[in-house]
């Protein structure tokens, strides 16, 4: 499942931070690494009016001798420390050209932050990475500089769980066999996580103020599902547990991996619509955004 990772760089620390979480990965999973860095034919094109420049030579020259030297020293690093791994170059559309390499080398992940220079400064979600999540046939793995410790420091990665936030949908639950493996490969725990909105309307698009109670059958259907959820799992041999909160679903999500930090979060881009509607943009981008946490986002 993951067999092999892709990694877009583009000479930045922001951009490198995820590879202690990359490490950490292929170490325990046993996954080959590819580095990638994508040089754009804008910046690689020699200015309007300069004299003894055509081509790609040049300026693009320069760019590929700088992105070579740097993925060397990188490579030399993981294989240092007993992981399987290579690099390529390539000249392109960042996001397009990152999708492309996946496809042509039968990546199962793709994993980049969410924060760079050239090809992945726009903020976080706003550009390359955004782009990559909607068009990725791949789980993308993510992880926000800023806001990890691990990354800020560039050292190991301690992951000490998975969580996979499920809403009771079956997009939502084609997460949990990325989180299994995880949990299972890491030898990790794996926590079942359902929020409930508080004053949810079971009469979307409708004028409806829910009695008192309803929340309270809502969060009983819930802890029913999460625990029916978690024997399924149990069965295969994995370390399991669940729980419920009630709130808004980013916020309450984000609030929770902060307190707990140093764990994965699994979740697809979308749920069902309704009482928690999931989509990228919303609670996924929030939980990359905020939480410091690496985020493994599985297309629906």
């Amino acid at each position: 499942m993951f067999n092999k990772v892709l990694v877009p760089l583009d000479g930045s620390e922001l951009a490198e931070a995820i590879l202690p979480y990359v490490e950490r990965f292929a170490a325990s999973l046993g996954s080959r690494v590819m580095l990638l860095t994508v040089i754009d034919p804008d910046d690689a094109a020699p200015a309007a009016g300069r004299q003894g420049e055509t081509g790609n030579g040049g300026i693009g020259a320069a760019l590929s001798t700088a992105a070579k030297e740097r993925l060397t020293a990188l490579t030399k690093r993981l294989v240092d420390h007993g992981v399987s791994a290579a690099f390529s170059i390539s000249t392109g559309i960042a996001a397009e050209e990152i999708v492309r390499v996946a496809e042509a080398e039968r990546c199962d992940i793709i994993a980049m932050a969410t924060h760079g220079r050239n090809m992945l400064g726009r903020g976080v979600l706003g550009s390359v990475t955004d782009k990559v999540l909607h068009s990725a046939s791949v789980p993308v793995l993510t992880i926000n500089p800023r806001e990890s410790d691990s990354a800020q420091n560039l050292r190991r990665a301690e992951i000490s769980k998975v969580i996979v936030p499920l809403d009771g949908s079956e997009l939502a639950e084609r997460a949990l066999p990325f989180g299994e493996e995880i949990a299972g490969r890491m030898s990790l725990e794996l926590e079942l996580v359902r929020i409930v909105r508080i004053g949810a309307s079971p009469y979307m698009g409708t004028v409806y103020s829910p009695p008192v109670y309803f929340d309270e059958v809502l969060q009983g259907e819930a802890k029913a599902y999460l625990a029916e959820v978690a024997k399924r799992v149990a069965e295969r041999g994995l370390k399991v547990n669940w729980k419920v909160f009630l709130g808004h679903p980013s916020g309450t999500l984000v609030d929770y991996a902060r307190e707990t930090r140093d764990e994965i979060i699994v979740m697809t881009t979308d749920g069902r619509s309704g009482l928690t509607k999931w989509i990228l943009g919303s609670v996924a981008e929030s939980v990359v955004r905020h939480t410091g946490d690496a985020v493994l986002i599985v297309p629906s």
